[in-house]
C-alpha cells in the first residue's frame, strides 16, 4: 500500500449523480490516513473521502466513502 498518494475510485461501481450547480460529472477520490514525514510538527492525517465536480469543481467531503456518495447524491425533494 502507497501511502500519500490521491486513489480514484472510479472501478467500485459508484453512482454519482451530475454535479447539482453545473450538472458536470463527479469523480470521488481519498486520500489515505497518513504521517508527515518532512513537516513533523504537522499532526497525523486520518484520511478522508471526496466528491468533486470535473467542470466546476464544487464538492464535499466526508471520512468514508459510503457517507460522502449519500451527501453528494442528496438532492431536495422535487
Amino acid at each position: 500500500m502507497e501511502t500519500n498518494k490521491n486513489l480514484l475510485i472510479a472501478a467500485m461501481n459508484v453512482k454519482l449523480k451530475p454535479c447539482p450547480f453545473c450538472g458536470g460529472e463527479a469523480i470521488i477520490y481519498e486520500i489515505e490516513p497518513h504521517t508527515h514525514e518532512i513537516a513533523t510538527w504537522m499532526p497525523d492525517y486520518t484520511g478522508e473521502c471526496f466528491v468533486e465536480c470535473t467542470n466546476c469543481a464544487c464538492g464535499i467531503s466526508a471520512d468514508t466513502k459510503e457517507v460522502a456518495v449519500a451527501k453528494w447524491n442528496r438532492r431536495v425533494e422535487e
